[in-house]
C-alpha cells in the first residue's frame, strides 16, 4: 500500500526514478510472496526506466531479479545469462552486496546441477565480500549453502552439513531475519530425515511451515508439505503431497509440479482432496 501510494506522487511530479524504485519495490514483495509472474512483470516495468534515467545500480538490482526469478522456475541458463549481465554492473558500481547476491544466486544455480565445486567456490567469493562490508544475512546465506552442499553430494557429511546450518541459523537469529530463519531450519528438518530423527524433523519442519505460512511464501509452503510428506504414509502423505502440488499451482511453480509428478509417479494426483483457500 505504501509503494502505491508513493508511486502515484511520483508519477504525479515526474520523478522516474521515483517510480521504478516503487515499481521494482512492488515486484520485490511480489517475489518474496513466490508471485514469480507478477514480479517478472513488474521488474520488467521498471529495468526501463532506470536505463533511461542512467541509473546502472537500479538496472542491476532489476536484471539481478530476473535472474533470480528464472532460477526459481529451474530456467538456469537464463538465470545464469541474466546474472551475468548484472554482475559486471554491480562491480562497475561497486556495489559490495551487489556483486555477492550475483554470485550467491550463481552458486546456488551450480549446486542445482550438481555442480558442487563450483558452487563451493562461488559461495566461498561471496562470503570475502559480506563479510567485507559486515552483511549478517548474506553471509549466513553462503554458510547455508555451503551446508547444502554437505548435505547433497555423495558421499554426505551430515555433521558438517549441521554445523553450517547451525551457523547459518544463528546469524539469521542475530539479524532478526525470519524468512531466512525458516529457510534454515527447513533444511535442518531434511538433514533429520537423513539421519533418522523423524520426530525432530518433524518439529523443524513443522516450524519452518508456520513462518512460511504467515507472509505467505506459496513456493517454500510447498516445499515444507513435500518434506513433512517423507515422514508420513497412507492419507497423510497423500494429503501433504497435494497441499504442496496446488500451493505451486497457485503461482504457476510448474517446474516443481513436474519433480513431484516425477518423484511420486505412482501417486494419482487427480485424488486429492476438495479444501479451501486458507489451507496454506
Amino acid at each position: 500500500k505504501c509503494y502505491e501510494s508513493a508511486l502515484l506522487l511520483y508519477r504525479r511530479v515526474g520523478d522516474v526514478i521515483g517510480e521504478a524504485s516503487c515499481i521494482s519495490g512492488l515486484g520485490s514483495i511480489a517475489q518474496t510472496r513466490s508471485e514469480y509472474e507478477e514480479a517478472r512483470q513488474q521488474l520488467e516495468v521498471a529495468l526501463p526506466l532506470y536505463q533511461r534515467m542512467g541509473s546502472v545500480v537500479g538496472e542491476a538490482n532489476c536484471i539481478s531479479g530476473l535472474g533470480s526469478i528464472a532460477q526459481a522456475r529451474s530456467e538456469y541458463e537464463e538465470a545464469r545469462q541474466q546474472l551475468e549481465v548484472a554482475l559486471p554492473l554491480h562491480q562497475r558500481m561497486g556495489s559490495v552486496i551487489g556483486e555477492a547476491n550475483c554470485i550467491v544466486h550463481l552458486g546456488q544455480i551450480a549446486q542445482a546441477q550438481s555442480e558442487y565445486e563450483e558452487a563451493r567456490q562461488q559461495y566461498e567469493a561471496a562470503l570475502s565480500l559480506y563479510q567485507r562490508v559486515g552483511d549478517v544475512t548474506g553471509e549466513a546465506l553462503c554458510l547455508h549453502g555451503k551446508g547444502r552442499i554437505y548435505l547433497e553430494q555423495q558421499p554426505a557429511d551430515y555433521d558438517r552439513a549441521e554445523s553450517y546450518f547451525q551457523d547459518a541459523l544463528k546469524l539469521a537469529h542475530r539479524d532478526g531475519h525470519r524468512w531466512n530463519v525458516a529457510y534454515f531450519t527447513i533444511s535442518l528438518g531434511e538433514l533429520a530425515i537423513a539421519t533418522g530423527d523423524n520426530e525432530k524433523a518433524r518439529q523443524l519442519l513443522e516450524e519452518s511451515l508456520a513462518t512460511f505460512r504467515s507472509f505467505p511464501t506459496p513456493e517454500w509452503i510447498g516445499k515444507a508439505h513435500k518434506q513433512l510428506a517423507r515422514l508420513e504414509t497412507g492419507e497423510q502423505k497423500l494429503a501433504h503431497l497435494c497441499v504442496a502440488r496446488r500451493a505451486w499451482q497457485k503461482v504457476g511453480l510448474n517446474n516443481l509440479i513436474a519433480e513431484l509428478e516425477t518423484e511420486y509417479s505412482e501417486i494419482d494426483f487427480s485424488q486429492c482432496p476438495a479444501v479451501g483457500e486458507d489451507e496454506y
